[in-house]
């Protein structure tokens, strides 16, 4: 679990650069594998280059949540 931390760490400003990403978590995935959730808007409009299915051995989801606005 320390690694999926220390990779969330190293790439999440990364990730939040990129246009439609609105947040980065770590979480159960579909598969029932703990990994890295990213949520984006609209998972049509990111580039699936931009966002690897894996990184560092720790495998990344993606999850279109739409807009998160803060209250």
């Amino acid at each position: 679990m320390q690694h999926i931390h220390t990779v969330k760490k190293k790439y999440e400003q990364i990730w939040l650069a990129l246009p439609y990403v609105q947040a980065v978590g770590i979480g159960i995935l579909s598969d029932g594998s703990k990994g890295i959730i990213i949520s984006v808007t609209n998972e049509n409009q990111i580039e699936k280059s931009q966002l690897p299915k894996e990184v560092e051995g720790v495998k990344i989801e993606l999850k279109t949540t739409g807009p998160i606005n803060a209250l």
